[in-house]
């Protein structure tokens, strides 16, 4: 062993024998380490993750060497990330995405260098050690972190992980049989997907190989070495002693991690800008944090107009598997179940000054998306909108003329403000009407 692994053994029985440590949440070592830079509690999370940050990169990059290359890059984008990491998924889950990314684009400069290498191109993928063919192993992966947060976090702490049910439900919060029927909902989406891509697999085969996660012991080298460079990282102490391959790596994964969010603020801003140029004036939907993922999704539809029809079909088919087969009266979302005017009625009163919509769930106060339909359909707004006594009312002020059409959505496909008392977006709803002349 060398002189600074022995120097480093101290720091690692420390981690591992701190009583507060071991009893801590992620959240909270989280906490810790970017608040008061506790290495203590960094340390301790190298060593509850590094078996499942290793599977992940080996599972990608086949060669020893770069699959610890993407190991160490991942833990040094955690220490560097630490505060930023959202709570709406579990620090398992966020850790295996990067992961992946990171082993993602070691695998890209792999595939460059053997470009220019004819004996690298005939090396053959090394053999797992449990016999799991490393093809469709990779494969699974693949369709893993294809999954939606809900159905992947369960496989991950539970498969990966080798959380038991209750260990999973305890930890995200879920009741056990949500656990339990989540992760069978995901072997299903999983298997279909597999199939897609003319990978056959059974059940039995399938579950083998999310099973796969006891694998080799993460080295000891590797933690320390790990734990020494992301101390120094952080530190901003790295240039000259980690390697420059290793932070070459990281700051390029990070750069892509800052510029898709640049990208989401981005298209943030340009909507929120065509939304007040189109007339929406002070009651447009605003933009909060959480809809985020409104927009995200709807560039991604944008992207999905330009693919081959093939690919739109696939995920159209990916969107359809994807809705939960658990659907209950409470996390159902709200309907809209009356309007006044009515929607489609010809013959409204110029008189009326309150458009009216009625939900089938008490809704968030003060939250709403009255969203133009066109820009000639929009009624002038008299007032601020509001919810009724019932709490499923909402009521907007206006001013109609004679003899128009109006139009206008109560939720859309990016805007989803309309939510009801346990955050349930409402379902998108067009009200249209035309006055008498």
């Amino acid at each position: 062993m060398s002189v600074a692994s022995r120097c480093l053994l101290p720091v690692l029985r420390h981690a591992l024998g701190s009583p507060t440590a071991a009893g801590l949440t992620d959240a909270e070592l989280l906490e810790r380490y970017s608040c008061k830079q506790d290495e203590a509690a960094f340390e301790f999370l190298v060593l509850r993750y590094a078996t499942l940050v290793q599977r992940a990169c080996n599972e990608v990059v086949r060669d020893r060497h770069d699959a610890e290359d993407a190991f160490q890059a991942t833990f040094l984008i955690l220490a560097r990330k630490s505060a930023a990491i959202r709570g709406h998924e579990s620090l398992a889950a966020w850790l295996y995405r990067v992961a992946l990314r990171v082993a993602l684009r070691v695998q890209a400069g792999l595939r460059r260098r053997r470009a220019a290498s004819v004996d690298l191109d005939g090396l053959p993928l090394p053999p797992d050690v449990q016999g799991i063919d490393p093809e469709l192993s990779r494969f699974v992966h693949e369709e893993v972190q294809r999954l939606p947060v809900k159905y992947r976090t369960p496989i991950i702490l539970c498969y990966f992980q080798g959380r038991t049910h209750e260990q999973a439900a305890r930890e995200l919060n879920w009741p056990i049989g949500t656990v339990a029927g989540r992760l069978s909902r995901a072997r299903d989406l999983l298997r279909r997907r597999l199939t897609r891509r003319g990978v056959g697999i059974t059940t039995i085969t399938l579950t083998a190989v999310l099973s796969s996660h006891v694998a080799a012991a993460v080295p000891t080298r590797l933690i320390l070495c790990t734990l020494h460079a992301a101390r120094l990282f952080a530190s901003g102490q790295a240039a000259g002693v980690v390697s420059p391959h290793l932070i070459s790596l990281t700051e390029g994964v990070l750069r892509i991690m800052f510029l898709s969010k640049i990208k989401t603020v981005a298209a943030m801003l340009l909507v929120a800008f065509g939304l007040l140029a189109g007339g929406l004036g002070w009651w447009a939907t605003q933009l909060r944090a959480e809809e985020l993922r409104e927009v995200r999704a709807a560039a991604v539809a944008t992207a999905n107009a330009a693919l081959a029809p093939a690919q739109v079909v696939e995920e159209a088919v990916r969107e359809t598997e994807e809705a939960d087969d658990d659907l209950t009266i409470k996390n159902a979302p709200p309907v809209v179940v009356r309007t006044v005017p009515e929607s489609g009625a010809t013959d409204v009163n110029a008189s009326v000054n309150e458009l009216r919509v009625t939900y089938s769930k008490d809704m968030t106060d003060q939250s709403w998306s009255w969203s133009t339909a066109s820009a000639n359909t929009s009624p002038k707004t008299t007032g601020k909108p509001r919810y009724a006594n019932d709490k499923r009312t909402a009521i907007l002020p206006v001013k109609l003329e004679p003899g128009k059409t109006y139009a206008i959505w109560l939720n859309s496909e990016r805007f989803q403000n309309f939510k009801d008392a346990d955050g349930n977006p409402a379902v998108p709803y067009l009200l249209i009407f035309q006055t008498k002349k």
